[in-house]
């Protein structure tokens, strides 16, 4: 296992912001834009997308793939093979009715993931089966009503996002 010297992996990656005691193995890929921090350590294999920024302490490992505009921070370890997308935020909502309840995106399935206290659910599971704890939520109960606010918070929030894509 060869480490570039400081001189290689300049010539090499001109194209990228690579600081000074960043560790870069040779077989590594990594695309213009993207930012190396001092400290991080790219392993043979890893592929560095355009936009991405591995941050001081980072340890990118064989076969992991960071796209863009992902931010890897200080400390992180990412395991072979991993593959680390750009973070969509979501939001979380207090007090809309009895538990929390918040929406994010899951970028495996590629749609909204609306959850309201314990269930998790895309928008077309829970508009399947809305009533579904109707012992705790009866129809026609303020306690309902108040769910369904935070549901409905909570699913204009994915279609402005465009969260889904359904």
């Amino acid at each position: 296992m060869k480490t570039l010297t400081n001189k290689e992996v300049r010539k090499k990656y001109s194209y990228a912001v690579i600081r000074e005691g960043a560790v870069i193995h040779e077989g590594a890929v990594i695309y213009e834009g993207a930012v190396i921090r001092e400290g991080a350590v790219i392993r043979k294999g890893a592929v560095i997308h355009e936009g991405a920024e591995i941050r001081e302490g980072a340890v990118i490992r064989e076969g992991a793939v960071i796209r863009e505009d992902a931010v890897i921070h200080e400390g992180a370890v990412i395991c072979r093979n991993a593959v680390i997308c750009k973070g969509t935020e979501g939001i979380v909502i207090h007090n809309a009715y009895k538990y929390s309840s918040g929406c994010y995106y899951d970028n495996k399935i590629k749609k909204a993931i609306i959850w309201l206290g314990c269930y998790h659910r895309t928008i077309e599971e829970w508009e399947a089966n809305w009533d579904n704890n109707l012992d705790e939520f009866p129809l026609g109960s303020a306690a309902r009503d108040d769910r369904m606010y935070a549901y409905n918070l909570c699913k204009d929030y994915a279609i402005r996002k465009k969260f889904n894509n359904s």
